[in-house]
């Protein structure tokens, strides 16, 4: 079978216990994961490296896992998540010739939100000038950068103006996102105290999330039938999310929804929907990665509970005929045109 996309969280929160060393996806795990017996029967498009948990470029063998998946695999595209903080910028030069020669197909995506005197205020103890620097000598030396600008209050002025020093820069494109942060914890801002200076952050006031909210669960104008019609992107793009403690899911979304990690909660029908995740028998330090890609109790229980009367919230709210619903989570942009408003894909 041939995925699409795989995503893998390399690097994760030392305070969750894991059978992962340091908290860290090793080269050894990911070698015995994606082995000659997987390749034999499966062949991958895209591998993105994010940063779900933490920071995937604070794993110390990220290039190693780069450099042995795309000998795996060719052609492979490559997509790295970061925000950029870590290492000086010498390190981000080599990594970004690693990519060159390794992979021709890449992006790292900087997320930047904001300028010089913005950017701080939401990503606590990052320095905005760092790093620019960081990204521009990956750029230099062969790297394909991305700029993505997480949009708030505080820096929905600049913008145009981050664009046009992506622009300047080198960077490929330059990406709009709005957070799901503030309607998680049913707030509107957040303020929080750094060096004795308290700080408030708010929601983007021009344009805000939206998601559905409607009486008993049901649309204003849709039947709970036609609610229920989904679209399951990881099925039909043929992806899976394997998580820094080797946890194999459908999707990021669902792994989020189970971690009570998105603006809404768990309903007691969706885990029973989902009840095989999470459990040891998915986990790829317990199992075989392709023994769990064909295990079909599995996946049949899942996506039979999608086209039928119990889907999970979180399927239909991301992947559900009616989504688009539920707008205003990215906004993307190219260099020269204005930010244009798309859903949810």
């Amino acid at each position: 079978m041939c995925y699409d996309r795989i995503n893998i969280d390399t690097e994760g929160n030392l305070g969750v216990k894991s059978d992962a060393k340091n908290g860290n996806m090793s080269l050894e795990k990911i070698k015995d994961a994606f082995s000659d017996v997987f390749f034999k029967y499966h062949s991958l498009k895209r591998v993105t490296l994010c940063g779900t948990l933490s920071e995937p470029t604070l794993n110390p063998n990220i290039t190693e896992i780069i450099s042995y998946l795309t000998k795996k695999q060719k052609p492979l595209s490559i997509r790295v998540s970061t925000n950029g903080s870590t290492h000086c910028k010498e390190w981000w030069g080599d990594f970004g010739n690693r990519l060159a020669k390794d992979c021709s197909h890449h992006e790292v995506i900087f997320g930047i939100d904001g300028l010089k005197d913005t950017h701080s205020l939401y990503r606590v103890n990052t320095d905005y000038k760092s790093i620019i620097e960081n990204a521009r000598k990956l750029m230099e030396s062969g790297g394909n950068a991305v700029w993505q600008f997480l949009v708030f209050e505080h820096n929905r002025h600049q913008i145009e103006e981050a664009r046009k020093l992506a622009n300047e820069y080198g960077f490929s494109n330059f990406m709009v996102k709005y957070t799901n942060y503030f309607e998680k914890e049913n707030k509107s801002s957040i303020t929080y105290t750094r060096d004795g200076k308290s700080t408030t952050i708010s929601e983007c006031k021009g344009q805000k999330i939206k998601t559905r909210d409607y009486p008993n669960g049901h649309t204003h104008n849709r039947s709970h039938e036609q609610e229920n019609v989904v679209d399951c992107y990881a099925k039909r793009k043929s992806e899976f999310y394997i998580d820094c403690n080797g946890f194999v899911y459908p999707c990021n979304w669902v792994r989020s929804y189970l971690y009570n990690s998105l603006p809404f909660k768990p309903k007691q029908s969706d885990l029973y929907a989902l009840r095989h995740f999470n459990k040891k028998h998915l986990n790829i330090y317990n199992r075989n990665l392709s023994e769990i890609l064909a295990d079909e109790i599995v996946w049949d229980e899942l996506y039979n509970s999608i086209v039928g009367t119990q889907t999970p919230s979180v399927c239909r709210k991301f992947c559900s005929c009616d989504k688009q619903n539920l707008k205003c989570w990215f906004l993307s942009s190219s260099m020269e045109s204005p930010v244009q408003q798309s859903d949810i894909t």
